[in-house]
Order: structure tokens, then sequence, then C-alpha cells
């Protein structure tokens, strides 16, 4: 691209530097980097629920190792992958088959995204990116300017100024008193925000938990979603629709 003109979205182009901390985890590369966290996650939770066999402790850190190294080459991997399949999940699971197949849990390969639907990947992805941009990104640059309007209020404490209603001059007021106003709201935002509780989808095809009850029908899916990390903070619950995590985002906009 030769000029920033040229972009799709302003967000790339015009305010690309105040966007620039989020890339982190809006960008097609974050993503792609969380959606391999999800699987890689799921598989070591499947190790737990008797499904398949218990991963040893160093299997366990070669996983979180691939999730935590995931690079710039790994996204590039998957995306020639995805040439193949014409499908961005699946090429995922191909590019994790690649890696793991000359270690020793060549053995579990089929056991990838076993019990998952490419929905359930995404919505766990996209949690896991609204969750940490959240805590690293926009909560901490709310309370700074919580904190700056509060030393600017303090500062403009005593300054008068006409108050209006309906447009038409009322009665005095201070410029401290009316920032402080603000003030009172983003706090009450930001107290929403960071209580805000992340849903996602984690309940197979067609949301009936099919291919983990055709190994298991006893349980199903539940021992799993019991035993995935993701549930400790997303809050994945079973839930049949599959725009529900979706629609609950809107609390959090």
């Amino acid at each position: 691209m030769s000029s920033p003109l040229e972009l799709l979205s302003p967000l790339d182009g015009r305010y690309a530097d105040s966007t620039a901390p989020l890339r982190d985890h809006f960008s097609e590369f974050a993503y792609l980097r969380n959606r391999t966290r999800v699987e890689l996650d799921f598989l070591a939770a499947l190790s737990k629920t008797g499904l398949t066999r218990p991963l040893s402790e160093s299997e366990s850190a070669m996983l979180k190792s691939l999730a935590q190294d995931f690079n710039l080459a790994d996204a590039e991997a998957i995306q020639a992958f995805e040439k193949q399949t014409r499908h961005d999940v699946k090429a995922i699971e191909y590019f994790l088959r690649e890696k793991l197949r000359s270690t020793s849990l060549n053995d579990l390969l089929s056991w990838l995204h076993f019990g998952l639907t490419s929905e359930d990947t995404n919505s766990l992805g996209q949690a896991i990116a609204l969750k940490e941009s959240r805590d690293e990104v926009v909560l901490p640059n709310l309370r700074s300017l919580i904190s700056h309007l509060s030393d600017f209020a303090l500062r403009c404490k005593s300054i008068p100024m006409l108050a209006r209603t309906h447009g038409q001059p009322a009665v005095p007021t201070t410029l401290g008193k009316e920032i402080a106003v603000y003030i009172a709201r983003l706090k009450k935002a930001a107290q929403e925000i960071s209580a805000y509780k992340f849903r996602s989808q984690i309940n197979g095809r067609g949301r009936q938990f099919q291919r983990p009850a055709s190994r298991r029908p006893a349980d199903g899916l539940a021992p799993i979603q019991r035993g995935f990390r993701f549930r400790l903070w997303l809050g994945a619950k079973p839930r049949r629709h599959p725009n529900s995590p979706l629609r609950q985002l809107a609390p959090l906009f």
C-alpha cells in the first residue's frame, strides 16, 4: 500500500496511531493466534476427561509453548493451508497437525478440534480478544482519562460559567462541577465494563453436543466444558442458539 489514503478503513489510516494498541488484539494475526490457542487448550482439556490419554508435563508445556510463541510465520503458514482448505478454522487444525506430527503428541492428532464446531473456536477467539483488550487497553486508558479529568476538575472548581437549560441561560455553575458530571458517568461506565462477564459458545455441531456424545453417550460434552479452562473466565455455557454470545455483547458497547 503506497499511501494511507488507499486503506479501506480510517482505523488503519487516519486513526492508525490511536488504534495501534488494539492491533495485538483485533488484527487478523491476533485472531489466528487466539483461535490456535483455543484449539491447543481444548486438546489439553480433553486429556483430563478420560477421552484421550493424559498428557505428560513436557507435552503440556509443549502445547503452552506453541500458543505463547505463535508468530507471524505461523500465521502465514495457516493462511497457506487456507488456500487448500478454503476454511479458516480447518486451516488452523491442519497447521497444528503439521506442528505436532513429529512430536510425542502424534497419536492425538485426530483429537484436534474434536467436539467443536467452527463457531465454538471463533466465539472463544473473539471473547479472548475482547476480554484481553478490555483489561490491557480499554480500562487502563479509561482510568487514565478519569484521573486526568479529575485533576482538571479540581483545578477548575472555582472557575464560574453559565449553566443553561433548554439552551437558555439559567444559573451559575463552575467548570469543575460540570466536568465532574462526566467523570461520574465515566466511572460508572468503567465499573460496568470491568464487571462484564464474557460469554462464549462451546457446544459442538448443531449446538447439540453430538460428536462427544457419540463417544460418551452418558455425559456428552459436559465434562469437557467443565475441564476447559476458558470456562473459568469466559463463562462459556451450553447455549443452544448460535448467536447468544453475540447478543450478550451489547451491554459491553
